[in-house]
């Protein structure tokens, strides 16, 4: 007969256990959020960790068909820290705002830019000269993309003030 078959966990100490559980993770959470030190600490150690769990396989006959793969402990914890990542932050209502927000002022310089009567003459002269220099629309609009992914989140706001006239830097500023 097995010893343990009859031994079995109280409820009221599971409970107790999840409760010590939750509240040590809490306050292990608020330190490394407050503390710097401490986060940078934790972020060397599961850096180096991570580091260290990379193992290859190398294929002697056929190199190009080598393994490179992380230690199924370690995946595992890639795969939590990945997955808590996206839930908290990729996925949080804050960033979606901010997202939706970029959005909308990036779709407002590229119509401004490419409004045929005034928005090309917007354009740094740099920028300017490249649009200029082709007589296909297509590239035309493909210039203020690339004049666009260039930008700075701060010189994007700025350049988005002077065209609405909210809080513009100053009219006399340049490019």
């Amino acid at each position: 007969m097995n010893r343990y078959k009859n031994a079995s966990l109280d409820e009221n100490l599971l409970s107790e256990i999840s409760v010590i559980a939750i509240g040590t993770a809490e306050a292990s959470s608020a330190s490394l959020c407050h503390n710097g030190y401490l986060r940078g600490e934790f972020t060397s150690k599961l850096v180096n960790e991570f580091m260290n769990a990379v193992k290859i396989r190398v294929d002697q006959k056929t190199p190009q068909l080598s393994k490179v793969y992380l230690e199924i402990e370690t995946f595992k914890k890639v795969e939590l820290l990945k997955k808590i990542s996206f839930e908290s932050i990729i996925s949080s209502h804050r960033l979606k705002m901010a997202e939706r927000r970029g959005g909308a002022i990036i779709k407002k310089i590229f119509r401004t830019l490419a409004d045929e009567r005034e928005g090309r003459r917007l354009l740094p002269e740099d920028w300017a000269e490249i649009y200029f220099g082709f007589n296909s629309d297509d590239l035309r609009k493909r210039t203020i993309c690339d004049f666009i992914a260039n930008m700075t989140d701060r010189y994007c706001l700025e350049f988005y003030s002077r065209i609405v006239g909210q809080n513009p830097p100053s009219i006399h500023k340049p490019y």
